[in-house]
């Protein structure tokens, strides 16, 4: 059994009102809206999945937006921050872009990679870096063209009690490698080296789940039909759920022995498959057992605009 990942599906993560998350990932960060749909196993929630302009896997942050929540704590057994790609050269504009929007921004270098980091109006930690992946369409919006347009998501840190068991499950069964190591992380990059897992070496806090913190992190596969990979991960000790359709992929769940909480998705059937891909997340999009009840779900969902926002300098 082949049990190759690809890298990242998709990462995600709670937020707080829909129009606030709209305003940031749609209105500050020009990340398009590829779906507007709802939580599968809450259709009382959005959840909003923002990505490039081909939808492709790989470039998708997910949300669900919980408008009445309580914020989570970040710590560990969590991913703490997600990292987002940006084109060579765009380094600049965007530190002037957040800060023009009272985005607070601080600098690190990480690994050789100089990263601007900030956090989205719900305490969520995020970091842009540079990247030589090429888009083959660029989402244009506001004054992000094609020299500046997000690229997608690239990395992410998690916090861990024993960084070496999530790195042995990586390592060994979805055949991540260590690209690097320093006092305070251990990187792991995917096979193309596209996608990077920094594993945090100390213990930090205990974490909680709400508003402001990541629900889980998903891994591209190709097929999940023959049950291998449930059978490979019960046999390490793990339990993976079922196979889910999550009708854009299907799914299954487990947590590995930090308690973080892994999903396989395939990269078919996509998210064109019920709306093309010119009008991508232009209208609530219900799975086929909720849509009878399309009139009472959209009576309890919040409404959102997208919007371009005005610039506070």
């Amino acid at each position: 059994m082949n049990s190759q990942t690809y890298g990242f599906h998709h990462i995600t993560a709670i937020s707080g009102h829909p129009q606030i998350t709209m305003d940031f990932y749609h209105g500050i960060l020009g990340l398009r809206l590829i779906k507007q749909t709802v939580n599968f196993d809450d259709p009382n929630t959005y959840h909003f999945y923002f990505g490039d302009y081909n939808a492709s896997p790989g470039s998708v942050l997910t949300f669900f937006p919980w408008a009445f929540s309580k914020p989570g704590v970040i710590g560990d057994s969590q991913v703490s921050e997600i990292g987002l790609l940006i084109p060579k050269g765009a380094y600049d504009f965007w530190k002037t872009r957040l800060t023009a929007f009272n985005t607070t921004v601080t600098e690190e270098i990480r690994f050789n990679e100089k990263l601007i980091k900030f956090k989205d109006p719900f305490g969520l930690p995020l970091y842009l870096k540079e990247s030589d992946q090429a888009l083959t369409k660029s989402y244009v919006f506001d004054d992000i063209n094609e020299s500046s347009s997000i690229i997608g998501v690239g990395g992410v840190v998690i916090s861990l009690e024993d960084y070496n068991k999530t790195k042995d499950l990586l390592v060994n069964t979805f055949f991540y490698h260590q690209t690097n190591e320093d006092d305070i992380f251990v990187r792991l990059s995917s096979t193309d080296h596209n996608y990077t897992i920094d594993l945090r070496k100390k213990p930090s806090v205990k974490a909680k789940m709400g508003v402001g913190t990541v629900h889980h992190i998903a891994l591209s596969v190709d097929s999940l039909e023959e049950q291998a990979f449930q059978s490979q991960l019960k046999r390490l000790g793990y339990t993976p759920t079922e196979v889910k359709d999550r009708n854009y992929f299907k799914s299954i769940y487990f947590r590995d022995h930090n308690q973080i909480l892994f999903e396989l998705a395939t990269k078919n059937p996509g998210f064109t498959i019920d709306e093309p891909l010119e009008t991508l997340g232009e209208t609530l999009k219900l799975p086929k057992q909720y849509e009878t009840y399309r009139h009472q779900i959209e009576a309890v969902l919040l409404p959102f605009n997208k919007r371009v926002l005005r610039k506070s300098k």
